[in-house]
């Protein structure tokens, strides 16, 4: 770590954050929305949308982590 600066890795973090959206949670997102429709014409919440709302959740925490320790560099970041 050395090697790279804050800014750096700040960019890098900020990268992954955009590319788990657009590659993992937009999906997820959609799919629950699919999912969300059947349930209420069945009546009842499917194991899809719990699986799906579970992965949201997971990988949801992940991408607001990264912002947080983009924060927590550009803080702590040495001159």
């Amino acid at each position: 770590m050395s090697s790279f600066n804050w800014l750096t890795i700040s960019l890098i973090l900020f990268s992954l954050t955009g590319i788990l959206w657009l590659t993992v949670l937009l999906p997820i997102q959609r799919s629950m929305i699919r999912h969300s429709a059947q349930s209420i014409e069945a009546g009842i919440i499917s194991k899809a949308y719990r699986k799906a709302s579970l992965y949201w959740a997971i990988f949801g925490i992940v991408a607001t982590l990264l912002p947080v320790v983009i924060l927590y560099l550009m803080i702590t970041k040495g001159f």
